[in-house]
């Protein structure tokens, strides 16, 4: 199977350019844990587990190195080469981490490989990764190889959306617009505009995902987790970033459905017949802020072009949510 993370560079700015998970969502995975395994964490969730976190498809171990402070183990599971690369390598690799190529099915193998026991892992995650898999076939997987009291917590988020209204707190782009209602109405009227522009871009890519990507954006709920847990537990977290048009181009070639999307077309792109989907998008950022004349590249890619767009911001709304699954015979609160 081709690696999907697999494009020049994609691993990389997979690593710098994709969101970190919020803070509120790791307690309340962590706290999840604690009520099932008390020893070793104190309740404002800091210390470490006894336990061990099996992290799969974790690609390059943002969610691992989140997660991993709190166990006394944490075995970051994928396929891709490239992505696992960057996660071997990255410089705040915790000691307790171990990251290993192996089937994400094969549960039980993947712990024989780094010589963990089974009734060591505590919790099993899947951030931003299980619409990848088979999903009946993992739970499957999950359930047949686990006790009960091993928790199960698929994570993500959906596309980011433009904020449109409002002002994100200490945000030093809107702070000298809060006492005109003329000005902020503009922005506001502007930035509507940017995100029905992003939302034209990212259903144009849709097709090209190698999943639903709707399933992202109803959270997983079409997924049959009733069938094979007891306990279903669902938070949504949203968080506002203050960000730029370059550090979204940016994410935008961390995703293998853009990076599909450019190559499927690549003969039409030398024939002059397809347009960049990206490339139009900000094309009309670059309009509408009367930059289009500073561009140096016709894809906008030259460092030149990178100043400009780091000074073109914007405050952005990440949606994520997590589960937290198990079969204990009380509920988890």
């Amino acid at each position: 199977m081709k690696d999907v993370f697999g494009f020049e560079n994609q691993s990389k700015l997979y690593n710098a350019y994709r969101p970190e998970y919020p803070k509120p969502l790791v307690d309340h995975i962590i706290q999840a844990v604690t009520t099932t395994h008390p020893p070793g964490l104190s309740a404002d969730c800091k210390g470490a587990l006894d336990g061990c976190v099996l992290d799969i498809a974790c690609g390059t171990g943002l969610f691992t190195r989140q997660i991993a402070p709190y166990f006394s183990q944490a075995v970051g599971v994928d396929q891709s080469d490239a992505q696992l690369e960057l996660a071997i390598t990255s410089p705040d690799l915790y000691q307790n981490i171990i990251y290993i190529n192996h089937d994400a099915y094969d549960l039980k193998g993947a712990l024989e490989a780094v010589e963990i026991p089974i009734e060591e892992v505590t919790l099993i995650s899947i951030a931003q990764g299980f619409h990848w898999l088979d999903v009946t076939k993992f739970l499957e997987a999950v359930v047949n190889t686990f006790p009960p009291k091993t928790l199960f917590t698929p994570i993500g988020y959906s596309r980011p959306h433009v904020m449109t209204s409002g002002i994100a707190e200490d945000d030093e782009f809107c702070e000298n617009i809060c006492n005109s209602s003329e000005i902020l109405d503009f922005y506001e009227e502007k930035f509507t505009l940017y995100e029905e522009k992003m939302t034209d871009f990212f259903e144009f890519i849709r097709p090209y995902f190698r999943f639903d990507r709707g399933m992202l954006d109803s959270v997983y709920k079409e997924f049959p987790f009733d069938e094979y847990f007891e306990n279903r537990d669902l938070k949504l977290f949203s968080e506002i970033h203050q960000t730029d048009w370059f550090r979204f181009q940016q994410y935008v070639f961390s995703t293998s459905a853009y990076r599909v999307c450019v190559e499927s077309n690549s003969e039409a792109v030398e024939r002059g017949t397809f347009e960049d989907p990206l490339v139009k998008l900000l094309t009309f950022v670059l309009e509408t802020e009367d930059k289009l004349d500073s561009m140096n590249s016709p894809d906008f890619t030259s460092p030149e072009d990178a100043e400009v767009l780091k000074n073109l911001k914007f405050d952005i709304i990440w949606n994520f949510f997590a589960y937290v699954l198990s079969n204990l015979d009380s509920k988890i609160n």
